[in-house]
Parts: C-alpha cells; structure tokens; sequence
C-alpha cells in the first residue's frame, strides 16, 4: 500500500472509531454531525499548509503545471499556477456545512470540500496574485506531491500557502544573492501532528537539498545557515502536557526496571531504529498520564458530572498501560529506559477566571487534534509494518515481528480514537457549561487540514449544541454574535 493509499484508508477507519465512539454510525456521519441547534452561517475555513490529499472529478481545463521532481527528489517550482475558480461539485444538496459559494460572504472565500460529505467555506485563490506578498496560490493536482504540497485540491482549485519565492526565477543568482541557485525548492517541515510546507530559495551553501541528502531519520529543513538535515519535530504519541505552550516529557534513564517488565514483546530483536522510537513514544506517553491528572483536576474544579470525571480516569489508566508496552518495546528492540523525575507535571494551573477558557484549548489541541492525528499515523504505522517486504525465505518465526506490531500499533490506534471522542465530549460539556467563555476559544481556533475532514463537522455540532445552550442570554456575552462573524479556521 503506497503512502498516499495508507493514510486515506487510516483517516477514514480513525473517523469510523471516533464516529462510533461518539455514539455516531459512520454511515450517517454526515446528517448527525450538521448541528442540532441551527448555527449561523457560513464558517469561513482557513487552510493551514499541511499534507493531505483530497480526491474528486477530472479538473476544469486549466493551465497545468507540477513541481519539477528532481532525480536527487528535490523538487522545485519552475512556473507560477493558473488555478481554477469553478465551484466544488461535492458541495451541494447533499453536502452537510455550506451547500454553494453564495453562502461565502467573506473576501476570497468558496465553499469547497474537506471530506466525502463535508464542506466548509474556505480561503481560495486562482492565481499567486490573489495571495499575500509572501504567498503562492497552490493548486498542484501532482499526486506525487499531495503528501508534501500543502492542500491539494485534485480538481484544480487554489489555496493560499506561505512560501519564501514564487518560481525559480526570485532565486536567480546575483549581485544581492550570489549564493542563489536558480531553483524555488519545496521545504517540509513536520510540525508536532501536523506537516507544513514553504518554498525557499536554493543556495549553493545548503547543507542538504532534499530529504535523500539527510541520514538518521533527519529531514532536510530551513536552519541558521540554509538548508540543513535536522531532527524532525514529532507527533507526540497520547495527550502532551504543555507547559508555556512547549509539550513536556520526562529524563529517560538507560535502565530496565518496573516501567518495561510489566509487558513482554516476544517477537522483537534488538534494532537500534526501533528502539529510539519506541523510548521516544514511551516518553510522551509517560508524558499523557501527567496531562490527563491534571485535566481530572481542572474539571473537578469546573464541577464536571461524575461520568466525564470516570472517562477521564479511565484515559489515563490507558495511558499508564501504553507506556509500559512502550517501555517494553524499547526494552525488546535493545533500548532499555525509565522515566526519571518529571517535574513539569506540577506545573501551575490556570487561575479560575481564564480555566474554563484554558482547559478548552488543551483539549482542543492535545485531544481533538493531536490524538485525532495520533491515532491516524499509528494506523498507517501498523499499515507499514503490515505491507513491509518479507524476506527472501520467510518463515512463520520471521513474521512473527510483523504481526505483533501491527495489533500493537492498531491497539494504540483505537485507543487515541477513543480518547480523542473523550476530548470532543469534553469541549462539548464545556461549551455547554461555560458559552461566554468557551464559545470565542473554538471560534478562533486554527484546525490542523489534516484532520479537518474529521474534527470541522464535530467541531460545526458542538457549536450548534453550545448556541441552544446559550439562548436567553446576552448575545455579547455568549459568543453567539461572534460565531456568526468570526472564522472557523482548519
């Protein structure tokens, strides 16, 4: 199964579970995920670059032109893009959130599709002119770049994304920019659970100009001086305690002791890769169990009914057993590690007045995004190990490694599913609870595109529920105004 292909079957199975767990049947998702109580419309969606692939109709007859794919795989842009602005065929009648762009009244805004069934009004452009100084209008329908290219719209319709150059012709060496190789590269940069992409100008004192350059698992990325190979920012596997917006893990210390004896992986050899990924998400697992106590602190604080409180604990009891089958993967594959004091977890909390307010970020960019997107690269993790090349004469002790963890990573798969539901309960109650203070943080609040297909919907109900909530209320004090005028980003 190609990448592309994992990550689309990944998305949608993640969608089923926390569909499911939500009390939704996935095959009604569209009509119960429109809201409940009537909403004001349109919700103006912005789209961060990030990596997804959205699938449709051949695209209107427009100019087309790909990223130049080199053999060392760097990739360039040679030409700017004619994008087309025709509407989404997707989005209509059947389409839950916007129906056609005469719903979008806010500048530079179309109704376009971010899943099967869902479409939202979003940022669009026809052509790099339509964007920002520091923008190019991408509307790439290259397969081979959907992975990379920020929002890949395959009928042709543009999004605008940062970018350093416009085409290879800003990055002509000269007397201001000698250094200048004459080439507009793509930069990926993985971003905690989320991917964004830039163009930069080449230079002949870049370190690396592709990924292929770069050893280790580090990613070619713009740095102090140029292009240069370096470790890549993860997606942190479970719920990251944040402390002054920075995710928090504990010291790992190179011992075996109580934390990895609890589980035994009989399959695995030692493999040096392996096991620094597996200590790596053993961390921020051991991390997850930090940030749920404290968020059963914070709604016992809030005064959350006592099932909310119980799903919570049951979360965290998930936590404690990831870390330990964490812990004792890193053991198998040769890489034995505990965790050591991890102060971070007292941490100061909110004061009462911003709590609510603060809870309901964490929840957002921890629970519903990052878990959302957690669950989804462990599923394609488990795809990876299912499809990897056997070897020349296998045997059933050589696949034994393969199947154990394949259910290790689909077990971790649906329980971040599972938790991510738990944090859409959770900012449901607390929008429902607390509107005048709930209501603006998830107005305002940006949706990683790569789970804007899953989160936007959910996110789109529970802002309806929170409207009924507030009714009787003052309009400035609920929000109710602001949903109406405000943006809803991904």
């Amino acid at each position: 199964m190609i990448p592309s292909s994992r990550r689309a079957a990944s998305v949608r199975l993640v969608q089923s579970w926390i569909l499911s767990a939500l009390g939704v049947s996935a095959c009604h998702a569209a009509e119960t995920a429109a809201p409940t109580t009537k909403v004001p419309e349109p919700f103006a969606v912005q789209i961060a670059p990030t990596a997804t692939s959205v699938h449709g109709t051949e695209p209107p007859p427009r100019k087309k032109v790909l990223l130049a794919l080199e053999a060392d795989g760097r990739r360039h842009r040679p030409e700017a893009e004619s994008c087309s602005d025709s509407p989404d065929p997707r989005c209509g009648p059947q389409s839950t959130g916007c129906h056609s762009d005469a719903e979008c009244t806010a500048p530079g805004t179309a109704c376009r599709a971010l899943g099967e069934s869902y479409c939202a009004c979003t940022s669009t452009c026809a052509a790099d002119s339509d964007c920002g100084a520091n923008q190019i209008c991408n509307c790439s329908t290259d397969e081979r770049a959907a992975f990379h290219y920020g929002s890949v719209d395959q009928e042709g319709r543009g999004a605008c994304m940062n970018a350093g150059c416009h085409t290879d012709a800003d990055c002509a060496p000269g007397p201001a920019n000698p250094h200048f190789t004459g080439e507009c590269l793509l930069v990926v940069r993985d971003v905690g659970c989320s991917t964004s992409a830039t163009f930069v100008c080449g230079s002949d004192k870049d370190s690396c100009k592709s990924d292929r350059d770069c050893t280790g698992g580090m990613k070619c990325m713009p740095g102090a001086n140029g292009l240069e190979c370096e470790e890549e920012s993860q997606c942190m596997e479970g719920r990251p305690l944040y402390v002054d917006e920075v995710p928090q893990t504990a010291d790992l210390r190179s011992i075996s002791g109580s934390w990895s004896r609890q589980y035994t992986f009989l399959s695995v050899s030692p493999d040096e890769s392996l096991g620094a990924a597996a200590a790596r998400a053993a961390a921020e697992e051991h991390a997850s169990i930090g940030a749920f106590a404290r968020t059963i602190v914070e709604l016992i604080a809030l005064g959350a009914p006592p099932d909310l409180l119980r799903e919570t604990q049951e979360a965290l009891a998930d936590e404690i057993r990831h870390a330990e089958l964490a812990f004792a993967l890193a053991r198998a594959a040769g890489s034995p590690r505990e965790p050591g004091l991890f102060l971070a977890a007292t941490a100061r909390f909110s004061s009462p007045d911003t709590l609510a307010a603060d809870l309901a970020r964490s929840v957002l960019r921890g629970g519903c995004f990052g878990e959302t997107e957690a669950a989804i690269r462990l599923l394609e993790r488990a795809f990876a190990v299912k499809s990897a090349p056997s070897p020349a004469s296998p045997t059933d002790a050589s696949e034994a490694p393969t199947e154990e963890l394949s259910a290790f990573y689909t077990d971790l798969s649906r329980d971040e599913a599972r938790h991510a539901a738990l944090a859409f309960r959770t900012l449901g109650w607390l929008l429902k609870a607390f509107p005048r203070e709930v209501v603006p943080v998830v107005v305002d609040v940006t949706i990683p595109a790569s789970v804007a297909s899953i989160v936007a919907p959910i996110l789109a109900g529970l802002l309806g529920d929170s409207v009924h909530a507030a009714e009787g209320a003052p309009v400035a004090e609920t929000g109710k105004e602001k949903i109406a005028d405000a943006p809803l980003r991904a």
